[in-house]
């Protein structure tokens, strides 16, 4: 935003978060007040220090090099990452911020780049490794549950009332397999979202309702959503 400001794209150059600081990437990233509960909260906690801090590929080298950090970077990676992203939401979107769902995303970001790109030396590629499909026992179900998201532009056939507006639309879905591994039972239908994390857990709240006449059977619920699981486990 400053660069902008000096640029005379922007006429203010005051953080639209926090509304007090000239937003810099450095106070975006570290030193506005919601960035800072992030740094602070678990599993980083980490607290960034105004003193000396000019610029943050500077932080970024001494994260790097402070063995207290070494084993966090990746981490950290992460969550400036999420950090950045859910600023955006918040500003072009208007999505609210809430730190913590901030720290689950930058999370579920690292576990899916330590999964995909396994670097280790002399270690095999979690890849080889393969996960086979075990059937329930008899008188229970083994259900997957899904959902997908994607703001959609309205088209310029529509109304001219909404021409130019964005719907947030999603799917959800649900699959029931018994003890042979057979479909027996599901379900999929659209749903109106704001975010795929609320797709996820509109497709879990589905699911129960769906769910609740088979109360007599064994139900194991498998969801591919870090954040889903991760609500539940904590």
């Amino acid at each position: 935003m400053d660069n902008l400001y000096k640029r005379k794209i922007v006429p203010d150059p005051i953080c639209p978060l926090c509304k007090q600081e000239v937003e810099t990437v450095e106070h975006t990233l570290l030193l506005c007040s919601w960035t800072a509960r992030i740094w602070k909260s678990e599993p980083l906690q980490i607290k960034v220090s105004r003193t000396g801090l000019t610029r943050i590929d500077e932080w970024l080298y001494k994260m790097k090099a402070d063995p207290n950090h070494t084993t966090k970077f990746a981490q950290i990676a992460a969550t400036l990452w999420s950090i950045w992203k859910d600023q955006n939401n918040y500003i072009f979107g208007h999505h609210p911020l809430q730190p913590k769902q901030t720290v689950f995303r930058a999370a579920a970001l690292q576990e899916n780049y330590t999964k995909w790109h396994q670097k280790s030396k002399g270690e095999p590629p979690t890849s080889t490794h393969i996960n086979r499909w075990h059937p329930p026992t008899p008188n229970s179900l083994i259900i997957n549950i899904d959902a997908s998201f994607a703001p959609v532009e309205v088209a310029a056939s529509d109304s001219q009332a909404n021409k130019g507006t964005v719907e947030h639309r999603g799917a959800i879905a649900c699959i029931c397999r018994d003890s042979r591994g057979h479909l027996v039972d599901g379900f999929a239908k659209p749903v109106a979202v704001s975010s795929a994390e609320q797709a996820e857990a509109i497709a879990f709240l589905e699911t129960l309702i769906f769910l609740s006449n088979k109360s007599q059977l064994q139900l194991k619920v498998f969801s591919d959503s870090f954040l889903l699981v991760q609500s539940f486990s904590t």
